[in-house]
């Protein structure tokens, strides 16, 4: 019978000892899922977004994986700074100009005439987004793994806008309060409408101009309702940032991190080339479909810069250290390519 006892003790110890074991052994993990939506890539950035996304998965396996979507898919283009804050999507693709009346540093981006084209965009991108990142992870919740190029921003109108003269009591649609400052100093009148109803406001005479990127006069078919364009490279460098959120970031293995991070820095690179090519054939593909596309001469393009000194040196004195070595950037890019036209 005591022998029975203590066989008995000993089998219930060994169940415990079993229990204990199976109940602290990690169980694996569900995989990861990034959701990855752009705001409105083209056609070819697109497919280099996809392609990202498709490298990665082969690389990394089950246990990530990266979901591309078009824009709107799971939010709206202007949802989306909040939505990747919020880790309501993890991964965002999105420009940073309507977003300026958020962070005031964005506004940097959509400068006007300051960068002379789109070859001199693209090159201050490997200096501009370790500095935007560090304003995302420590005040947005996001960390920037790379940017491109969106286009400049140029100006379609209902009628011919070829000198200051033109500017004067154009009804313009602006978009955030960098777009209004430069419809104000160079004559206009700004209009604010969001960015979704730039046709049936042109088609309904609301507005006589818009001021967007031409792969987006383009693919909005503004070119129905906007018969003139008007090339000047207005805009500063317009950036679209690839955030993810920073605590699905911190949450990753580094090996998740370190083949992301490689994949978003080649999507940068690879759309700095579509971006100077959809930039150099959006508006002849515009003219093709009976756009009249005016190319602004140098010597007219200095006025309207002119006219906008003022506002630009209050942007940099604004933004202090940040502005400075912002504006030196540019200026570096400028006297590699000049404005061609």
């Amino acid at each position: 019978m005591k022998r029975l006892s203590i066989l008995f003790s000993v089998t219930i110890v060994a169940l415990l000892v079993i229990s204990c074991l199976v109940s602290c052994t990690a169980k694996p993990g569900k995989p990861v899922i990034l959701r990855w939506q752009d705001a409105g890539a083209s056609p070819d950035q697109e497919a280099v977004l996809k392609a990202a996304a498709v490298r990665f998965n082969d690389r990394i396996g089950d246990k990530c994986t990266l979901e591309y979507h078009s824009s709107g898919e799971l939010v709206q283009m202007m949802e989306m700074f909040d939505a990747v804050r919020e880790n309501a999507i993890e991964m965002g693709c999105y420009p940073m100009a309507p977003f300026a009346g958020v962070e005031p540093t964005f506004n940097m981006m959509n400068a006007p005439f300051w960068i002379n084209s789109i070859e001199a965009h693209v090159d201050t991108f490997d200096k501009m987004v370790p500095k935007y990142s560090e304003i995302m992870e420590a005040k947005y919740n996001q960390k920037l793994l790379g940017g491109f190029c969106a286009a400049p921003l140029e100006v379609a109108a209902t009628r011919p806008l070829r000198t200051m003269e033109d500017w004067k009591g154009l009804l313009c649609q602006t978009l955030d309060p960098g777009t209004t400052a430069i419809i104000e100093s160079l004559g206009g009148s700004p209009v604010p409408i969001p960015f979704i109803e730039a046709y049936p406001s042109l088609q309904k005479g609301v507005v006589e101009a818009t001021i967007q990127a031409t792969n987006f006069t383009l693919g909005m078919k503004l070119y129905e309702v906007c018969t003139n364009l008007t090339v000047c490279t207005l805009s500063g460098p317009s950036m679209v940032m690839t955030a993810i959120n920073l605590d699905t970031w911190n949450s990753l293995p580094k090996d998740v991190q370190d083949v992301l991070a490689e994949e978003m820095q080649r999507v940068t690179e690879e759309e700095k080339a579509v971006a100077i090519a959809m930039v150099h054939d959006a508006p002849k593909a515009l003219a093709d479909l009976g756009v009249d596309v005016y190319y602004l001469p140098k010597a007219e393009r200095d006025k309207w810069k002119a006219a906008l000194r003022p506002y630009n040196e209050q942007l940099v004195a604004g933004l202090g250290e940040f502005g400075q070595e912002a504006a030196q950037i540019f200026d570096e890019s400028n006297s590699k390519y000049p404005y061609p036209w």
